[in-house]
């Protein structure tokens, strides 16, 4: 298992030193521009201390998790995680800025990254080009213009990556999908006459208080998978009223298309049966 440290290129902190130590703990660290170019890597055992800044480009991270699959991707102010996130920040020469100095110490002591990971490291700097991916002898161009629009880079993402079949759950994917709705209908009914959306791709449908919230309440797999197709997919909002003290109402589905209605059906009535469904 590896770690990847996703962020913006940040300046770091005049402080801390400009080259350090590579500990032994460290088999692999390497650094990969925006546009996938490989960026030069340690020598002689040390390389340039170099700081990642907060990046809210999150349809990124998606791309990222699928080139370096098996990784853990790390991103700066997220989790509990530092912004900027650094190499190494010790300072007044606490930490290893040379071989020698390294095999003097034996590792850093500071807050960084160099002291608290190990194994294959991957340092990407994203500043707001393009991304390349090439696994698997594929390549995403993902520009900013797309990323922007989560329907266009999801389906080109996962036609790219062959998920062009019409998409059917497993029971696994069933159950996690429909907690997921659950939570989001749940969520909306208590607030009273709020707006859900909703995505149907093959037998998967997905619901989210916003267009842009799938990816916070679904796993990304799944918002690509029902987003593969063009003449499968269908989006729209659901419209909730609570009437009574017991608080059951209707839903009210739009633009759901006829053949689908009862996938919409059979996922808003998992949350309460007693609520009516309108299609209209």
């Amino acid at each position: 298992m590896g770690y990847v440290f996703l962020g913006s290129a940040a300046v770091l902190d005049a402080r801390h030193s400009e080259r350090v130590a590579v500990p032994g703990g460290v088999s692999s660290l390497e650094f990969h521009a925006a546009d996938g170019r490989p960026l030069p890597g340690p020598v002689d055992g040390t390389c340039a201390n170099l700081a990642l800044g907060r990046l809210d480009d999150e349809w990124l991270e998606h791309l990222v998790r699928a080139e370096f699959e098996g990784c853990e991707v790390i991103r700066p102010a997220v989790d509990g995680m530092a912004d900027p996130l650094v190499l190494c920040t010790g300072v007044d020469g606490s930490c290893p800025t040379t071989r020698e100095e390294l095999d003097a110490v034996g590792g850093h002591t500071c807050d960084g990254v160099l002291a608290h990971y190990a194994g294959a490291l991957h340092w990407v700097v994203h500043d707001g080009g393009t991304w390349s991916q090439g696994a698997a002898g594929s390549r995403y161009e993902v520009h900013r213009n797309l990323a922007s629009d989560p329907v266009a880079m999801a389906r080109l993402v996962a036609s790219e990556s062959g998920a062009e079949a019409l998409w059917d759950p497993d029971p696994a994917a069933e159950q996690e999908i429909a907690l997921a709705n659950r939570t989001v209908v749940r969520l909306a009914v208590k607030a009273g006459q709020t707006p859900l959306s909703y995505m149907i791709g093959g037998s998967g449908v997905l619901l989210a208080p916003r267009e842009e919230d799938f990816f916070r309440y679904h796993n990304w797999q799944y918002v690509m998978n029902v987003r593969a197709r063009w003449d499968d997919w269908a989006s729209g909002r659901i419209l909730t009223a609570r009437t009574g003290r017991t608080g059951h109402g209707t839903f009210r589905p739009q633009g759901v298309p006829q053949d689908k209605e009862h996938l919409v059906r059979a996922a808003l009535l998992s949350y309460d049966h007693l609520f009516e469904i309108d299609f209209g």
